[in-house]
């Protein structure tokens, strides 16, 4: 049948929310809220250890416990993924499943998640999607406290930790505001700035 998950989806999925595998796993219908544009992580994905029963559990921390914005990109993503592979059930089916419409285990996840990567003859972990989500949102002048609510982080601090060379310096940022501030000037407004002097130069 047409029931299942695309590998690809997924990952997407993940890389636009910032998730661990986990919590990309668990993620159900009724945790997106398309109006809104808003998804509720609450839940990941356990496996027993040296089993292969998996279930719905609580997240890492009661940080990890978060609704994240819903970007267009991965919204359009999820709805074209339900309108294929899974547009009948109740609301509270899982998103993402094996091609069988079982639940993912961690292992059938790395399998699909190695096998994509050699394919594509690039080395990542799964690991490095969310990391990757967060150099972004950085890149992108995120706070410290933003990109932590994002990822699920118990604080900022938590977030400088991990993630702290990433961010510009503040000798780079003190640079970068003087010679936008001052770029855009003429002559005549610097003369102001510095003197109050609002007389011709010259």
């Amino acid at each position: 049948g047409t029931r299942g998950a695309r590998p690809a989806d997924q990952t997407v999925g993940a890389l636009g929310l910032g998730l661990r595998q986990g919590e990309a796993c668990a993620i159900t219908i009724d945790r997106v809220d398309f109006l809104r544009r808003r998804v509720t992580i609450d839940r990941q994905v356990v496996t027993a250890r040296r089993a292969i029963d998996h279930a719905l559990g609580p997240v890492k921390t009661p940080a990890s416990n978060r609704t994240i914005p819903l970007p267009e990109t991965v919204a359009v993503l999820i709805s074209e993924h339900i309108a294929t592979f899974t547009p009948h059930g109740p609301r509270g089916r899982l998103l993402f499943t094996t091609s069988d419409g079982t639940m993912l285990g961690r292992q059938t996840y790395f399998a699909a998640f190695n096998g994509a990567v050699k394919r594509l003859g690039i080395e990542a972990s799964s690991q490095d999607v969310r990391h990757h989500a967060a150099s972004r949102l950085i890149a992108a002048g995120c706070s410290p406290r933003a990109v932590a609510a994002f990822l699920g982080h118990k604080n900022a601090t938590e977030t400088l930790n991990t993630y702290a060379h990433l961010w510009p310096t503040d000798e780079g940022r003190i640079v970068a505001a003087i010679d936008t501030w001052l770029n855009p000037r003429t002559e005549q407004d610097v003369h102001e700035m510095c003197t109050g002097d609002a007389t011709e130069v010259g």
